[in-house]
């Protein structure tokens, strides 16, 4: 399947929700949407600046990676 983000053809991964023209639009994404819709949402979410947003997401990754290390 391939990524359902506007005008993009990347092998697709992640069920993911993005704001659309008319409302929340809910696609299978590749992993680069998947990690930039998934920031945007973040600092939608916690009203973050961007440079804080991308360290939160980072952290979270770091956390997952070394949750399934254990």
């Amino acid at each position: 399947m391939r990524c359902q983000y506007q005008g993009c053809y990347r092998q697709a991964k992640y069920l993911m929700g993005w704001k659309g023209p008319e409302g929340t639009v809910w696609g299978v994404v590749c992993a680069t949407h998947d990690r930039n819709l998934g920031r945007r949402n973040l600092a939608e979410a916690y009203n973050l600046p961007r440079a804080e947003m991308v360290a939160m997401d980072l952290r979270l990754d770091s956390e997952a990676k070394a949750e399934r290390r254990i």
